[in-house]
């Protein structure tokens, strides 16, 4: 007897449509989500830009204390922290979405998983760029703090 656990059973139309709508929905969330972690980065940016340019006035004005210091410091404290915990959440879909699609590719016929899916994606490149996108927000705030510290203290 031989296995023909590798061999997917023919799908019906229906089966076949269904397969291919999963199938483009976890393509659509993956790029969606991909898409929102580049979309944070960049506004987490503008962000502390933002905060840098009100510390640049007040400096420029002669009112840059130390309690305006602190609440510019706190800003960029929430926008590291808002920033992490929404890459994070981002990250739980991100892997949701490509769990859905690995589901799917395993009912392709393995000549055509072999054609399309030559090279296969290791798990720590499906983490990298998410690591880019914690350490930008991670080194961006601790620049705005040094500025921060810098232009307080007058050196």
């Amino acid at each position: 007897m031989t296995d023909n656990s590798d061999i997917p059973r023919k799908l019906n139309s229906q089966e076949h449509d269904e397969l291919l709508a999963v199938y483009q929905s976890a393509i659509g969330d993956i790029a969606f989500f991909k898409s929102q972690q580049f979309t944070l980065t960049n506004y987490a940016i503008l962000v502390y830009v933002a905060i840098l340019g009100v510390a640049k006035l007040l400096k420029d004005a002669g009112r840059l204390a130390t309690a305006e210091a602190v609440i510019l410091f706190l800003s960029a404290l929430v926008v590291l922290l808002l920033g992490l915990f929404v890459l994070s959440e981002l990250q739980v879909s991100l892997q949701e979405g490509r769990g859905r699609l690995e589901r799917c590719i395993d009912n392709f016929s393995k000549q055509i998983e072999k054609r399309i899916f030559q090279t296969p994606v290791r798990a720590e490149d499906k983490q990298s760029l998410t690591n880019l996108f914690r350490s930008i927000l991670v080194f961006g705030f601790l620049a705005v703090v040094w500025i921060l510290w810098i232009w307080n203290c007058g050196i």
